[in-house]
């Protein structure tokens, strides 16, 4: 939140891209701020969903949310797309606006929508860390132009404000969990809370969905259901509620990365990880390698890692990739049918 508060200033950044893995809370984040600043942006806050990873079919196309935000400001809409974007930063020239861009797949799809207005700013949601993915463009570049790999993209202003969102220490898990599920029943059985809070791996969609449950069967202990997920083999089967799911959300990442990573995560998940992956691999056999290549193993691990499918290193601390605990289940299960 604090980190974002920077995109007030007045000659401060005017684009913010908060990054994380599936079911961190990114867009909770983005919402809560946005609508705690509401008064700040006098004339309006436009919001869209670009679908990046969404089960249901293909992003949605820069032009659509074009024509809808334009409909919105009172706008005439033009047929051509390059006109559009056009019409977008005009209309919101002179203007102090928020641009929320949920749950972007790529640097191409949001680069039409940023604005260079001086009062507006733009946060956008992403599982990948979209600075780091694309070409410099200036934004009046043509709608259909591809952005190649490997440079930082350009946004109006400042350099953009990166916000990368890690998951939730065990005591404020613990409050979620109070919130859903009530105060008092955590309380009395706080050991079983914070060992739930651990099952979940601090993960905010976890917890919501296990608290979800919990709030479904009131008389239910929450030695249940730290019980349930103690089985790793089932966990991920617990963790669904109400159409949401863990492992659904995390198989969105997957579904994204290209054949090499994907058989590379696959067979990671069949090694056990007590001092993480490094560039060499160690545990996996060279027969089990995607490709024998010099340096290709540790390109691919910094796909999984931009992904959000790893961790990456943290310095001399934790000097190797690891699994998210949840990410680790779901790979033993890639593992297991890439298998058969």
């Amino acid at each position: 939140m604090r980190a974002l508060d920077r995109l007030l200033a007045q000659d401060g950044p005017r684009v913010a891209v908060v990054s994380g893995m599936a079911g961190v809370g990114k867009t909770a984040l983005v919402l809560r701020w946005a609508h705690q600043m509401a008064s700040r942006f006098p004339d309006g806050q436009l919001f869209a969903d670009l679908r990046g990873y969404d089960a249901g079919g293909e992003p949605v196309r820069p032009g659509s949310v074009l024509e809808r935000f334009l409909r919105a400001l009172g706008v005439r809409v033009p047929p051509d797309p390059a006109e559009q974007a056009v019409a977008f930063r005009q209309a919101l020239a002179g203007r102090r606006a928020l641009v929320v861009l949920d749950d972007a797949g790529s640097a191409e799809q949001v680069r039409p929508l940023l604005v260079d207005a001086p009062g507006c700013r733009v946060i956008i949601t992403a599982r990948r860390r979209l600075g780091e993915t694309a070409m410099t463009v200036p934004i009046n570049t043509p709608i259909d132009t591809p952005v190649p790999a490997a440079v930082p993209v350009d946004v109006p202003g400042p350099v953009p404000i990166d916000v990368p969102v890690d998951v939730l220490p065990v005591p404020e898990c613990v409050e979620l969990l109070g919130r859903v599920a009530g105060g008092r029943r955590v309380a009395d059985e706080r050991e079983a809370a914070e060992r739930l809070a651990g099952l979940c791996g601090g993960l905010p969609l976890a917890v919501r969905i296990a608290a979800a449950k919990l709030a479904r069967q009131p008389r239910w202990p929450l030695s249940g259901l730290v019980g349930l997920l103690a089985d790793e083999r089932h966990r991920l089967d617990e963790l669904v509620c109400d159409g949401l799911s863990v492992r659904d959300s995390i198989a969105l990442s997957y579904r994204e990365l290209p054949p090499e990573a994907a058989r590379l995560f696959d067979r990671l998940g069949l090694v056990e990880q007590p001092a993480g992956f490094g560039p060499d691999l160690p545990g996996v056999r060279q027969d089990d390698r995607t490709d024998a290549r010099p340096g290709n193993d540790a390109e691919l691990l910094r796909q999984l890692a931009h992904a959000q499918l790893l961790r990456p290193p943290g310095g001399p601390s934790r000097p190797h990739y690891r699994f998210h605990e949840l990410v680790r289940l779901f790979a033993r299960e890639r593992a297991a049918t890439a298998v058969r």
